[in-house]
């Protein structure tokens, strides 16, 4: 088995990738993790694929480890290789603390995936593989020298490092190994855990713990499990993956081909690019009334986002506007016409750009009827999103938002001009009214406000003034040992809400009456939240839940919905959805607190071992 870490792979490389937008021959560049940039016009990856591919039959043997970042591209490198795309796995975050750390959580998910208890004894066996496991970097480039003497490497754990002791190049890890180095990697994370256990009356973080590659390696060493190979620093191959490698590097040496980049229509100024970033969103209580005249509390999470830049024309007077295309986000090329038919069958057939486009028209439209003025100037959009499609996170509002804010600062229009609620009614009317979208102003609401929002949609107001009241919450409110769980086959939100919006519209009882206890509970849950209850909020989570599914039916909610919750209840925790999609979030329910780890390890266990992602939420500080 060959296992390929690609989470935490964060290097000057991409960062000024990132920082030269006004370069428009790098957006070719844009979104693109550092394993897959082209050497001589074949993915970094790629070469170290066909290497292995040489050697023996690798197709079901190959896992790649990524972040939420660079889960999509390396998703689609995968179909372009021929691997299944099932065989991409998520650390589910995009939010890494640091690329030594990231490196423990992919190996670990790496690890879970490879080792498994047998039913007979407390030993474990591997699945798919009886000999050994090569553990690589997403940006290792392959050396016939050296990967020839590598199959004849001492047994146990085996390490290649750069000169410098900086690097980690490879790791080979014995059958045998496996399992106690899982067992090494699940103690350091369960440390980070405890900092998440609950507290009754306070949600303040402990000191987390470090845990580090640094000492896994040192302990590996302490138990004579250990064998480790210098690289010469000059190598090829720590050279790559140094972090340091800049975009001038790249340029100068690792790229030996011109590739055709796109014609620059006209030269980029270099005023400053607008910039913004909105966060997905969670509903914590009341979902789904938000539709039906309700009350919900929801949060933006910064597990995941959605960025816009616009760049500005150089010339004033050119007034020309331009969607830098983004191949992840937009199906627009493909390996082959084979990638292009698994792409549809996964992501199905709605890129960004139609909801870029009808942001943009909604927005100009509003400015005309009300005499807003607009600058002339045009700019290049570019656009990128690491949100789940489809799983109830808000990933195409967050696109529609982000864009909607860089326009208003693009036009120097303050909030007085439109106001906050205005702005979420916009972001609405360019999802339901342009593109027929089924979809309700909670996610709208609390991206545009951001952090924690209380929101009532009580029929009144919203029929006299189209808004309804909206009250920021403080985010302290939150249980830090919230968590969230999505199942990797999605369905379209939109067709969640379709029956029940019917029956709600004819003013059945059972859908009007259910609405309005919806909205009870995202009262009693703000309540909970403001003296930090986090065993009152269990429970409501728990009724939320079980009033939805009383609405909806088994059938709209789903299988793997299902089960996700079935096993929350299983260990301990309170589950409800999170949106209209397959996220689950929960949080710890027994006052017990001291079982808190272990059953969250088994829970984490049983969801990955049946194919879902398992991840805490990360709240973004700056709520």
């Amino acid at each position: 088995m060959i296992i390929v870490l690609a989470a935490g792979v964060s290097t000057v490389l991409l960062n000024q990738v990132d920082e030269s937008l006004c370069h428009f021959q790098h957006s070719y560049l844009l979104g693109l993790p550092k394993g897959l940039f082209p050497i001589s016009s074949t993915p970094s990856l790629s070469w170290c694929y066909q290497f292995f591919s040489k050697q023996s039959d690798i197709h079901d043997r190959v896992y790649v480890v990524a972040s939420a970042q660079s889960f999509k591209p390396y998703e689609r490198w995968a179909i372009d290789v021929g691997l299944p795309a099932g065989h991409v796995l998520s650390i589910g975050t995009a939010e890494l603390r640091d690329p030594k750390n990231a490196f423990l959580d992919s190996l670990g998910v790496a690890l879970r995936l490879a080792c498994a208890p047998t039913n007979s004894s407390d030993s474990h066996t591997l699945m798919g593989i009886d000999q050994e496991i090569t553990i690589i970097g997403s940006d290792f480039l392959p050396d016939q020298h050296l990967l020839s003497s590598w199959t004849v490497l001492p047994r146990h754990v085996s390490v290649l490092v750069s000169s410098t002791g900086s690097s980690l190049i490879a790791l080979k890890v014995s059958a045998e190994v496996v399992p106690l180095l899982l067992e090494y990697i699940d103690l350091c994370q369960m440390q980070l855990w405890q900092t998440k256990a609950p507290c009754v009356g306070s949600n303040e973080s402990t000191a987390q713990p470090t845990t580090t590659y640094d000492q896994l390696l040192a302990w590996l060493d302490q138990n004579g499990k250990l064998s480790k190979h210098i690289l010469p620093v000059d190598d090829p191959i720590s050279k790559w993956m140094d972090p340091a490698v800049s975009l001038a590097d790249y340029h100068s040496y690792w790229k030996s081909f011109q590739p055709n980049l796109p014609r620059i229509v006209a030269p980029l100024s270099c005023i400053p690019n607008i910039h913004h970033r909105v966060y997905a969103r969670i509903g914590l209580m009341g979902n789904p009334s938000d539709g039906f005249y309700g009350k919900t509390i929801s949060t933006t999470i910064s597990n995941f986002w959605a960025d816009v830049t616009l760049v500005p024309n150089a010339d004033s007077s050119d007034s020309s506007c331009c969607f830098v295309a983004n191949k992840i986000c937009d199906h627009i090329s493909f390996g082959s016409i084979h990638t292009a038919h698994q792409v549809a069958k996964i992501d199905g057939y709605d890129g960004a750009s139609r909801l870029l486009l009808a942001t943009i028209r909604i927005f100009v439209q509003h400015c005309n009827t009300n005499n807003i003025p607009l600058v002339r100037r045009g700019m290049r959009i570019i656009y990128q999103t690491n949100i789940p499609r489809q799983v109830g996170l808000a990933g195409s509002s967050s696109l529609v938002i982000a864009l909607l804010k860089s326009l208003l600062k693009f036009n120097s229009i303050s909030e007085a001009t439109i106001p906050l609620w205005k702005q979420a009614n916009m972001a609405l009317s360019a999802e339901t009214d342009e593109l027929g979208i089924t979809a309700g102003l909670q996610d709208r609401i609390v991206q545009v406000y951001g952090g924690c929002v209380h929101m009532d949609f009580d029929r009144k107001l919203m029929t006299n003034r189209s808004f309804g009241e909206y009250q920021p919450l403080s985010t302290s409110g939150i249980p830090l040992n919230l968590w969230m769980a999505f199942v990797r086959q999605p369905k379209e939100s939109g067709k969640v809400h379709h029956t029940v919006k019917t029956r709600f519209e004819k003013g059945d009882l059972d859908v009007v009456e259910g609405m309005k206890q919806l909205g009870k509970l995202a009262d009693e849950a703000k309540t909970a939240m403001q003296v930090n209850d986090s065993f009152a909020l269990a429970q409501l989570f728990d009724a939320n839940f079980a009033l939805r599914r009383q609405l909806y039916g088994d059938a709209v909610i789903g299988v793997q919905t299902l089960r996700i919750i079935e096993l929350a209840h299983q260990h301990g925790h309170a589950a409800k959805l999170s949106g209209s999609g397959g996220c689950v979030i929960g949080i710890w329910r027994e006052k017990d607190a001291s079982k808190f780890v272990a059953q969250t390890r088994e829970l984490r266990s049983e969801l990955e071992r049946e194919g879902f992602i398992f991840c805490f939420v990360d709240i973004p500080k700056t709520y």
